[in-house]
């Protein structure tokens, strides 16, 4: 893919090398990560330091669906270009520049608890993550972002069919429990804050419904008649790609000066992330990426992990290949850092490494035993 898109970094300059770095630093991150080239302790500290993030936003966004955003959030939105309403409420943003971002976390935060959950217990976990499960749960619904809802349903069918699986052979009835206490709550929660803001909570509903009839939505006809097949026509007059920046969030600084600038639906904002990959990098790029991504996604992890300890980085893999059909989520630095992190750091793998620790296996007996 790197190799395909080189000769036009040269051509399009400043923006290509942007271009660059928002198309790989993710890809790259995860390879380092999962490299083994941190010890156990500091794998540790990462993903604690990513659940206080994601537990943060969680509750300044739950505080924004309750009392709405004051003057310097509205304000930060609006310098975000992300100020649109969904009817009469505007999207909730957390610590984040806009919704896209934190519809992006919270998706990937409830996926990933929740995972970690049925695959470990809730002993195991600690209180950061099952707090995480539920309450990126109620955001992930509130924040409006229909991409985060159809990315977290993708999640939880891979979650539920891997309960049926041989990897959770003998844990199959504890497994399910910790699902279903997991999605309880978070009804529970989202009950709760329906009582304390309706509207916010009517309306997510409502965003929820038009799930199913999407031919009735206006920003979907827009994409299907007109976004969508200016992207393709441009694709297939440029198989081999415009070059990395010539489309998404970096082409828009950059706008007069690039390829696609007198496409502004098709080349800017192709509303997909895999054609916004393909407007850049070119087909055989796209393939390479999708093999990538598949990869991943079924094996959960590059290295060596448990079986089961696998279910959370391919349910957080799956939800981010679901959420790139209809956004282009690549540009988003900050949260694609914490979305790559989650799917790969897993400090199971390093338990039995520390002297006087059982090993995951030993684990398992006694969890087994009662």
């Amino acid at each position: 893919m790197m190799v395909i898109a080189v000769p036009s970094i040269s051509v399009l300059g400043q923006q290509g090398l942007f271009g660059l770095r928002a198309l790989v630093w993710g890809l790259v991150i995860a390879m380092i990560l999962q490299a083994k080239l941190f010890d156990a302790i500091v794998a540790r500290r990462l993903r604690t330091l990513v659940l206080v993030v994601l537990l943060s936003n969680m509750m300044v966004a739950l505080v924004q669906a309750v009392v709405g955003l004051n003057a310097v959030e509205m304000q930060a939105l609006v310098e975000a270009g992300a100020s649109y309403q969904v009817e009469s409420q505007t999207r909730l943003l957390g610590l984040q520049a806009t919704g896209q971002e934190l519809s992006m976390l919270a998706g990937s935060g409830f996926v990933w608890a929740c995972a970690v959950v049925v695959s470990r217990g809730f002993r195991r976990t600690g209180a950061l993550v099952w707090t995480l499960g539920i309450l990126s749960a109620v955001v992930t619904l509130v924040v409006l972002q229909r991409s985060a809802l159809v990315g977290a349903f993708a999640a939880m069918a891979v979650v539920i069919f891997s309960m049926g699986s041989a990897t959770f052979r003998g844990r199959r009835g504890a497994s399910a429990r910790r699902f279903g206490v997991v999605v309880g709550a978070a009804l529970v929660s989202i009950s709760v804050l329906a009582v304390v803001a309706p509207d916010r909570v009517d309306l997510a509903l409502s965003r929820f419904a038009t799930l199913f009839g999407l031919s009735t939505d206006y920003s979907f006809s827009v994409r299907q008649d007109t976004t969508l097949p200016v992207a393709l026509r441009l694709i297939g007059e440029q198989p081999l790609g415009y070059g990395l920046g010539a489309s998404g969030p970096v082409a828009a600084r950059y706008a007069p000066a690039g390829p696609l600038a007198d496409f502004p639906l098709g080349g800017i904002a192709a509303d997909n992330g895999y054609l916004y990959m393909a407007l850049q990098v070119g087909i055989p790029g796209l393939i390479l990426f999708g093999i990538f991504l598949l990869s991943w996604a079924i094996c959960g992890s590059f290295v060596e992990l448990a079986p089961r300890d696998r279910l959370a980085p391919r349910a957080v893999v799956t939800y981010l290949g679901a959420i790139m059909i209809s956004g282009s989520f690549w540009g988003l630095t900050g949260s694609m850092a914490v979305v790559v992190i989650l799917a790969s750091i897993n400090d199971s793998r390093h338990v039995s490494e520390h002297a006087g620790q059982p090993s995951v296996q030993s684990v398992d007996r006694l969890e087994s035993n009662g």
